[in-house]
């Protein structure tokens, strides 16, 4: 697949994130939102799961965590590792990404 991604991304198209297609078509953009995609997108889901999950049990590991944390701070969150591996479920994750996004 990463490969594909990779053909296409150099020869003749663009590739997006999740998050970025959900955007494009008008889908719900909200904090939450953006949040699962870019976790079912990490974490190569087939479907979304329910919101008290705990992320571990889906394949969350310290690696694509610290790749979320990135993603996210260079979308302007200020969020460390710490912040979230205390409480590895989407809706803790979110509550954290609603106080710190842009301020």
């Amino acid at each position: 697949h990463d490969q594909a991604l990779a053909l296409v991304a150099k020869r003749s198209g663009m590739v997006l994130s999740t998050a970025d297609c959900r955007a494009a078509f008008g889908a719900d953009t909200g904090l939450a939102a953006i949040l699962e995609a870019d976790l079912i997108e990490l974490l190569e889901l087939d479907e979304p799961f329910p919101e008290g999950s705990d992320l571990l049990d889906y394949g969350m590991d310290s690696l694509r965590l610290m790749s979320l944390v990135e993603r996210w701070r260079s979308r302007g969150v200020d969020v460390d590792f710490g912040d979230l591996a205390e409480e590895p479920t989407l809706a803790a994750w979110t509550r954290i990404l609603e106080e710190r996004h842009n301020g």
